[in-house]
């Protein structure tokens, strides 16, 4: 079941981009349906919070940040450029520290990267997330272009965005 809607508004993908100080734009090769690029389609950009990552469903991710967090984070990945496809990449950041954002698949292991998918239904991409379990769950990774985002905007440091890449444990 899905609720908790959210609608996107220019204002709060600027206020979702000073998050990160320095942040740079991204070249357009790397983004291929960012939300900027998506509204420009007369696309209707939605975020729902999945139920099943709220509500300790064995096998399933879950959420130990606000809606509104996992919302924010959400915003913060579509202004940033950390699209790919239909999917986004997000971290959580408190007075921009990064933080945990939740647990992964066991319930037990603490996690900082949440994954969006985005699905395209008529004029409307509705998106969901959740708490990437990099570790147990290759299609969890971001991508090597994100990653490499991510490198050059100095948001996570070299070692980390190596152990996410290799599927390794990855503790703040």
């Amino acid at each position: 079941m899905l609720t908790k809607r959210g609608r996107f508004s220019p204002a709060s993908f600027e206020s979702a981009n000073s998050s990160i100080s320095g942040a740079m734009p991204i070249s357009s090769d790397l983004i291929t349906n960012s939300a900027e690029n998506l509204c420009h389609l007369g696309l209707i950009m939605t975020y729902e919070s999945n139920q099943q990552h709220r509500s300790q469903v064995p096998g399933k991710s879950q959420w130990s940040i606000p809606f509104d967090d996992e919302e924010t984070c959400f915003n913060m990945a579509q202004s940033n450029g950390w699209v790919h496809s239909h999917c986004a990449w997000g971290l959580h950041l408190l007075d921009n520290v990064l933080a945990y954002l939740g647990w992964a698949q066991d319930h037990e292991t603490c996690v900082f990267v949440a994954k969006f998918v985005g699905n395209q239904v008529g004029n409307q991409v509705i998106w969901h997330g959740y708490p990437a379990d990099h570790q147990n769950n290759q299609q969890d990774i971001p991508t090597q272009g994100i990653l490499r985002i991510w490198l050059v905007n100095n948001v996570l440091k070299p070692a980390k965005i190596r152990r996410i890449m290799k599927g390794q444990r990855c503790p703040l």
